[in-house]
């Protein structure tokens, strides 16, 4: 098992969690479990202090390890626990530059990710850092034990039988997949304050959610937690106007109050109340990141909303409400997806980018319909919940 952090390495405070890991890692009968690690005031200084030619000229050793532990269909862990403003002040553009650089090179573990080649999660850990940012005015003690118990009712491991409660969740997320699936809807529309807009769908598209199954034959749950059933928008077929409903963590900066504006699929107009900065360097990055990959719907009563707390992290910011994401689709959210080469993936309007990140849009004032091919609506979310 392959054990990581979002963009480098696993933050140190997270250690003692990443030993437990490592523990029921081994219990399961895990050959090795290589660690990479990061100290975040090293990453701070790193990106004040450098030189601008250095953004880009890293060694490639750590993007090498993660593309061949992938490759090699070793089990890939990611564990996020930094403070998400960490790089918070810095120039954007420099940021974005080595992001970008960071997204090719890790490239080949993208697509064995997107294409469920190998079973990987995305999971969380409290630490000082990112607990201070959600709890201010707190010690940080007790900051980082208010985080911990948000993390733990927000993944149901608070409840009597979290095993249990997981299958029965990811059943009712299936169930729900494929139901949709079976609509084929032509596109969904999405109406409330700021909101009016048609995400087309793919041709062939496949709404997934809940857990996946490895080429490898092992079932496993990509991301703890996890609310949403989604599939891939139509990357030419997207158009009108849509207002954020929560903040979105982007490389350092949270961004609030964003708006986006569409046209034939593509944000043509982006603003924003805080963060604009980092929201226009992420659209910048390539062709494809100004378009979406994913369309995702989330009911308003999952846990994670229940603990009313604001995470400042992508993980938990999209298990509060519906979403969309810009830049690359996941492969399997087209019919036979997963063994399409990116050209064929184009020809059925699945979006291809070296970004993929999550905005939330969802509300309880935000009704969301399925469009069918005769034009006719069909309500699938009013008031943050189900119809159905």
């Amino acid at each position: 098992m392959f054990v990581a952090g979002h963009q480098m390495g696993v933050v140190l405070d997270a250690a003692p969690f990443v030993r437990e890991l490592a523990v029921a890692a081994y219990d399961a009968g895990a050959r090795e479990v290589v660690v990479v690690w990061e100290d975040e005031a090293v990453r701070r200084l790193g990106a004040e202090r450098r030189s601008e030619r250095a953004d880009a000229d890293f060694p490639a050793w750590h993007t090498d390890a993660m593309n061949e532990h992938a490759l090699a269909g070793d089990a890939l862990l990611v564990v996020d626990a930094k403070d998400p403003r960490l790089l918070s002040g810095l120039p954007q553009d420099r940021l974005s530059a080595r992001a970008a650089e960071l997204q090719r090179r890790w490239r080949p573990s993208s697509e064995v990710i997107g294409r469920l080649a190998t079973n990987w999660a995305f999971v969380t850990a409290a630490t000082p850092g990112w607990a201070r940012s959600v709890f201010p005015g707190e010690p940080d003690d007790v900051a980082t034990e208010l985080l911990w118990e948000a993390i733990l009712h927000a993944v149901r491991a608070d409840l009597p039988d979290p095993v249990e409660a997981w299958r029965s969740h990811v059943a009712d997320l299936a169930a729900r997949a494929r139901y949709l699936t079976e609509r084929r809807f032509r596109a969904l529309r999405f109406v409330g304050p700021g909101t009016d807009l048609d995400v087309g769908l793919a041709d062939g598209h496949v709404w997934c959610g809940g857990a996946a199954t490895a080429g490898s034959g092992v079932s496993f749950v990509p991301n703890l937690p996890t609310e949403e059933v989604f599939t891939a928008p139509h990357r030419r077929r997207v158009t009108g106007h849509v207002r954020g409903t929560q903040p979105v963590p982007i490389r350092g900066e949270i961004v609030e109050g964003w708006e986006l504006e569409f046209k034939d699929g593509r944000v043509v107009a982006a603003t924003a109340q805080a963060g604009e900065e980092a929201l226009l360097a992420l659209l910048a990055t390539d062709k494809g990141a100004s378009r979406l990959g994913e369309v995702a719907l989330v009911a308003g009563s999952s846990p994670t909303r229940a603990t009313g707390v604001r995470f400042e992290h992508p993980v938990f910011e999209e298990n509060l409400a519906c979403h969309i994401a810009l830049g690359r689709a996941y492969a399997p959210t087209v019919d036979g997806g997963a063994s399409m080469t990116a050209d064929e993936l184009l020809a059925h309007g699945a979006n291809t980018s070296d970004e993929h990140v999550d905005i939330m849009c969802g509300s309880p004032e935000v009704t969301v319909s399925g469009i069918r091919s005769d034009g006719g609506v069909e309500p699938l979310l009013v008031g943050g919940q189900w119809v159905w």
